[in-house]
């Protein structure tokens, strides 16, 4: 039987490939193995970069010590890391990055003028979106202000995903009413997931009242989507009650008969 060092680096990066993508954690042990595996695992992991959460400063002095803005191709950020401008100074030495996953939560006031500023000059960065949290509201108004306007027109919007759990009308239209505007305006985006469902209280009162995306006149979905995956949304009446959608339904953007948010779909139960 032939030795795994006789293997080509090709046939080793599938490996390690497979195993990042199945089990992350076992890269520690295949790291183990020998010089070549620990190198190409160190290499794997260098073209996926999340930073840390109360550990920027010291991910981005490892990048520059190390000099690998270039093999990164993938990165995770938060909205509030990326306004930094230690992070967007490293960021524009990223001249390999094809992939950037922001965890946002309402979207911060800086994102405008820094991060997204720096995208427009790079429209060949994908961003994957996930809007995720519930703003919470006092008795002036929310504490947390919803601030997604800076998504608007984005070209480097790629993937939406959109978490969000609410008690009372006003709660949901909070979310629903920018991220409309944010869906009616970028033109790449190409997979969407929804999840905004109701949270029943034992004294809540229901409501019947639409919180929903609302399209009027023509408006829909961006044209470009290829996924729409339905975990919950408020339809309408019955949502005020239950999640409408169970299980969850996924929406292949085929020719078919069937009419969703102004899109000919086909649709299917994962």
């Amino acid at each position: 039987m032939a030795s795994i060092n006789t293997c080509s680096d090709e046939i080793l990066v599938m490996v390690v490939d497979c195993v990042y993508h199945q089990s992350p954690k076992s890269l520690d042990n295949l790291a183990l193995v020998n010089k070549r595996f620990h190198r190409l695992v160190v290499e794997r992991r260098q073209r996926s970069w999340i930073f840390r959460h109360g550990n920027l400063s010291e991910d981005l002095e490892y990048i520059k010590k190390n000099e690998i803005h270039n093999k990164i191709r993938r990165l995770g950020i938060t909205d509030f890391m990326a306004v930094k401008p230690e992070f967007l100074a490293v960021l524009a030495k990223m001249e390999m990055l094809r992939d950037i996953e922001m965890v946002c939560g309402f979207g911060h006031r800086d994102l405008q003028d820094t991060f997204i500023k720096h995208l427009q000059r790079r429209p060949d960065i994908r961003l994957h979106l996930n809007v995720v949290g519930e703003p919470i509201q006092q008795p002036f108004g929310f504490r947390n202000e919803v601030r997604l306007k800076c998504f608007e027109d984005c070209v480097n919007l790629y993937s939406l995903r959109i978490k969000h759990s609410y008690k009372t009308f006003p709660e949901c239209s909070a979310i629903t009413i920018p991220l409309k505007m944010v869906l009616l305006t970028c033109p790449n985006l190409k997979h969407l997931k929804i999840d905004i469902k109701k949270i029943i209280l034992r004294n809540n009162q229901p409501t019947h009242n639409y919180c929903g995306f609302r399209f009027l006149q023509g408006q829909r979905l961006p044209a470009t989507l290829k996924t729409l995956e339905i975990i919950a949304y408020p339809f309408g009446k019955m949502d005020s009650h239950i999640s409408v959608i169970t299980p969850t339904h996924r929406v292949t953007l085929l020719q078919g008969t069937s009419s969703f948010f102004g899109l000919t779909t086909s649709i299917g139960s994962t």
